[in-house]
């Protein structure tokens, strides 16, 4: 084979585009009356999650004077399933294993209770619609029933934000809760 090595390599490509997300606020988190559960009050009724597909993010309200504020933002292939499942994951302090649904769950927990306030919950947001604006001036719906749009919303609402917030999603914050 005589072909020149240097002549069959790709030139890098370079795209320019914009995502447009709508957030809507959807409810609350906050501490139920039993140990380490939660519960989500004041829901928006006109934003209907129900086996809908889509992209949340979690804001605690009650957060640390000193520094960032935290987020957590996720993806689900059923939001109201994802959302419930974080209501009573059985996160424990000293249990051994954490797995997501419980991490998240004891953070919430934990960050609500930021100095025995009465008063912490964390806000729960979904984006109801998200748009690409191509180089050409078009603009694109994404569809949210489609895994790589809702990954792709997720990891750019992820990387935009580490300047403003502590995020969740960064494996140096997966240390067990309690150092929170």
């Amino acid at each position: 084979m005589s072909e020149d090595p240097e002549k069959s390599k790709s030139e890098a490509t370079s795209y320019t585009a914009e995502l447009e997300i709508t957030w809507e606020y959807y409810g609350r988190f906050v501490n139920d009356d039993v140990e380490y559960k939660l519960k989500i009050e004041d829901v928006n009724t006109k934003c209907d999650i129900t086996k809908k597909p889509g992209i949340y993010k979690l804001e605690p309200k009650n957060r640390r004077e000193e520094g960032k504020p935290e987020l957590y933002v996720g993806e689900a292939q059923n939001l109201f399933k994802r959302l419930n499942d974080y209501k009573n994951a059985g996160y424990y302090p000293k249990a051994d294993k954490e797995y997501t649904n419980r991490r998240i769950q004891g953070w919430i927990h934990l960050l609500n209770n930021f100095k025995n306030s009465k008063n912490g919950y964390t806000e729960i947001f979904v984006c109801t619609e998200a748009f690409i604006l191509c180089g050409n001036g078009e603009k694109q719906k994404l569809d949210l029933e489609t895994k790589h749009n809702r990954v792709l919303i997720e990891n750019l609402e992820i990387s935009i934000t580490p300047d403003n917030f502590k995020l969740q999603n960064l494996s140096e914050n997966w240390a067990k809760n309690e150092k929170v």
